[in-house]
């Protein structure tokens, strides 16, 4: 219905245009995104991912709210994410590939026993290739029809989610052409749609010299901004200490 298309879009009006610039010279982390939001580019470590993860993620939720769309279950406690994996390579893909009992929970399985197994083209554009090998370990595997897996939705949401949920980031839908998809046509307002006009640039990701250990200070100096205190005077000094030591 309309309501449900306003609250999916919500989401998306969230995600577009506001991916923060980084140094080139900064290493990306595979910790950027919650374990069951987490494209593959990510997981995968491809050093260049941009904000089609965002597009990724918030396609995660979408799904999640089709399968709670009004007929589709019982309570809202059934409510399952769509990629819940337990586990994610990335550390030591060389050893997942020797334990391959461990495949069907990790991260990167859960999400090809979805949308299948990618191409040759899609594997080639994985660097580490620890984690190509990996990718290449799953069995034969069709892609989920979504129509089937979300009989309540309707049929341009599944469109919408079939677009999003695309293995290769180059493939997949832009947050702004998901907005321009008919699935919003009936609730969009774009004037109301506010889009920084750059991308977002926060000092520490302009020091090109960052370590982990002044991010970890960073950390730690906005952390005790929002801590609620302790009554004990000596716990709040060792805070105060080990906040400013962290700078």
């Amino acid at each position: 219905g309309e309501a449900s298309a306003a609250t999916f879009m919500s989401l998306f009006v969230s995600a577009k245009g506001t991916h923060r610039a980084s140094p080139k010279s900064q290493i990306l982390t595979v910790h950027v995104v919650t374990r069951w939001y987490r494209a593959p580019e990510v997981i995968t470590q491809q050093d260049t991912y941009g904000p089609a993860i965002d597009g990724w993620a918030v396609g995660c939720i979408f799904a999640e709210l089709l399968s709670i769309m009004k007929g589709a279950i019982s309570t809202v406690a059934e409510r399952k994410p769509l990629f819940p994996g337990k586990s994610c390579i990335g550390f030591s893909p060389v050893s997942l590939i020797e334990k391959k009992e461990e495949n069907s929970s990790d991260q990167l399985g859960i999400i090809l026993s979805v949308l299948g197994n990618p191409p040759n083209e899609d594997i080639e554009k994985i660097r580490d290739q620890d984690i190509a090998n990996f990718v290449k370990t799953f069995p034969p595997t069709k892609r989920v029809s979504f129509a089937s897996k979300y009989p309540k939705a309707a049929s341009d949401a599944i469109d919408l989610l079939d677009k999003i949920l695309v293995f290769n980031p180059g493939k997949r839908i832009t947050v702004s052409d998901i907005l321009e998809h008919p699935y919003f046509s009936v609730v969009r307002n774009v004037e109301a749609e506010k889009v920084s006009p750059k991308r977002l640039i926060f000092d520490f990701d302009s020091d090109e010299d960052l370590t982990n250990e002044k991010l970890l200070g960073l950390f730690y100096a906005v952390s005790y901004t929002h801590l609620t205190l302790p009554t004990n005077r000596e716990v709040q000094i060792s805070l105060v200490d080990v906040s400013l030591k962290k700078k």
